[in-house]
């Protein structure tokens, strides 16, 4: 526990008034009572502040997801008769990083205080996270206690899953948007290792076609689109289709 700003202030006033005593005695008398006021606002506040006792909590989801926001909360109940003021510093874990992991504010008397940040992970597995730290000030704000109110605790991280299978949907979906397809070809692969005929052969095809036309090149493109017909090509009004919601777009 130390002194704070507040009481600085009060001690320098009264050595102002010893010093002004030396030229007007009757700062002395002013200066002596200065003492005892603040001796005894002193001793009394330093003794609420020793009995307080906060109660704090770190809630978070059981398992936190690899490179994602997730939601830290921390709360602080006062559960004494008077007013306090805090500074609350979170220690996160080392393969972490955070928007913020410290919070300033008041509590009143039986009241509660709480603020959240967010973690983003790092790494998977199992991490640490540090002491939860206060620092309290005073009722009348002459004392400042720093004290650990929370211990660390393990956290588990691992990827989320549901996060993961939208990723792959979301590129599977650009994939047959650029012309990428997988065609299974059922018993064309390589022979069975237990002798049961042939595994299935997955072709990978490419098509590639240009992102920009030139003029001359979009002609050219119409002009196929308008010879093609049912008999040549049976996909015809599909590709029609996708033609005109090509040509359309640009």
């Amino acid at each position: 526990m130390r002194v704070s700003g507040v009481t600085i202030g009060w001690l320098a006033l009264d050595g102002l008034c010893f010093m002004l005593a030396s030229t007007f005695p009757p700062m002395l008398y002013v200066a002596i009572a200065l003492d005892a006021v603040l001796a005894v606002l002193l001793v009394s506040d330093a003794m609420i502040l020793q009995k307080t006792q906060l109660t704090a909590r770190r809630e978070h989801e059981e398992i936190l997801s690899l490179g994602a926001a997730n939601l830290v909360t921390v709360t602080v109940d006062n559960p004494t008769q008077f007013p306090l003021h805090l500074a609350l510093r979170d220690t996160i874990p080392d393969q972490c990083e955070s928007d913020r992991s410290a919070g300033r504010g008041s509590i009143a008397a039986y009241g509660t205080f709480n603020f959240t940040y967010h973690l983003t992970p790092l790494e998977r597995g199992l991490q640490q996270f540090g002491p939860l730290t206060a620092r309290i000030k005073s009722m009348l704000g002459l004392w400042i206690l720093q004290r650990e109110i929370v211990s660390g605790g393990e956290v588990k991280i691992y990827p989320n899953i549901q996060q993961t299978g939208q990723s792959l949907i979301s590129r599977q979906l650009r994939a047959r948007q650029m012309g990428i397809r997988t065609m299974r070809l059922r018993g064309q692969g390589m022979p069975n290792v237990h002798g049961q005929g042939n595994g299935d052969l997955l072709v990978r095809v490419l098509v590639e076609v240009p992102s920009r036309l030139s003029k001359p090149l979009r002609e050219k493109f119409e002009e196929l689109a308008q010879l093609a017909n049912d008999e040549a090509y049976p996909l015809r009004k599909s590709f029609l289709d996708k033609a005109k919601r090509f040509f359309g777009s640009r």
